[in-house]
């Protein structure tokens, strides 16, 4: 299966395919029932209850997707130089990767000491080192679904906005 199509709104999709549903059992029963009353009075009455459902679902449901927030936290950072065996460097298929001179960047949160993002970057280890600071500001953008996280981007280390990793 495609992981993209976890990221698809279906929102639409679901609208138009339940308003066809309902205008074919609407139309199905009035042809199996044999009812021949004001047809333009219970359409409306259908397509307004519909339309008002939707709205409450899309403002229920839709509001809460894909919310983005932008956070700065104070960040202690680290740097070990070991080589990529020592410090549990390998790729996706278990091979360690080919640019193993790149110092590891430990950078550990401040608010929860038990959380760590690791990083293979000459770039950030040396403006880093340059700083001369125990603990940084760092940017991330968080990526929410109905409150929980499903991502983070690093925008903004101490400063510097574009590394090599």
């Amino acid at each position: 299966m495609n992981p993209l199509l976890a990221y698809i709104d279906t929102r639409p999709l679901i609208f138009v395919a339940g308003w066809l549903l309902i205008l074919l059992l609407w139309l199905g029963a009035r042809k199996i029932r044999g009812y021949r009353g004001p047809m333009l009075l219970s359409a409306v009455a259908i397509h307004l209850g519909y339309g008002g459902l939707f709205i409450l679902l899309a403002t229920g449901w839709g509001s809460f997707v894909d919310q983005k927030e932008v956070r700065t936290m104070p960040i202690q950072w680290q740097i070990r130089e070991e080589g990529p065996t020592a410090a549990g460097r390998t790729g996706m298929a278990g091979i360690a990767e080919e640019n193993t001179s790149d110092p590891e960047v430990i950078l550990q949160f401040v608010s929860h000491p038990n959380h760590r993002l690791n990083m293979f970057s000459k770039d950030l280890a040396s403006h880093l080192q340059a700083l001369e600071q125990d603990t940084i500001s760092v940017t991330f953008e968080i990526t929410r679904d109905y409150g929980r996280m499903r991502g983070f981007s690093t925008l903004d280390i101490a400063g510097l906005k574009q590394w090599d990793a």
